[in-house]
């Protein structure tokens, strides 16, 4: 049976990626609640004059960073975690066994005549 320190520090690993991309994806997420923020600093632009640009400015960084706490800041289960890394293993040994299949296909073709002809003598 493997060590379970082992397994806990996959899963903690696959954890991190897991927050590190949800991060990124609340980012951007909030980097579009900020653009249309900033829509309404932008056509007050006459009024506000340059510190309208300085407020849509605003908007679009405190959108970003807003959506990336968030992101960074969510729970993330260990169960969800640990099915995040399997299917990522399961596509790894998928790929793995493709290959393996596809040179032991080429080694039996280049055998193939030799056998052939033993078989037949």
């Amino acid at each position: 049976m493997p060590d379970l320190t082992i397994l806990e520090r996959a899963v903690a690993g696959v954890g991190r990626e897991v927050r590190i991309r949800r991060a990124e994806f609340y980012g951007l997420r909030g980097l579009f609640l900020g653009a249309l923020a900033a829509l309404v600093p932008l056509v007050l632009r006459d009024s506000l004059g340059m510190v309208g640009l300085a407020w849509a400015a605003a908007c679009f960084a405190v959108g970003a960073v807003a959506g990336a706490v968030t992101g960074l800041l969510m729970r993330l289960p260990a169960t969800e975690a640990a099915l995040a890394g399997l299917s990522g293993l399961k596509m790894a040994t998928t790929i793995l066994n493709r290959a393996l299949f596809r040179s032991h296909q080429r080694q039996l073709f280049r055998c193939l005549p030799q056998v052939a002809l033993t078989t037949m003598l």
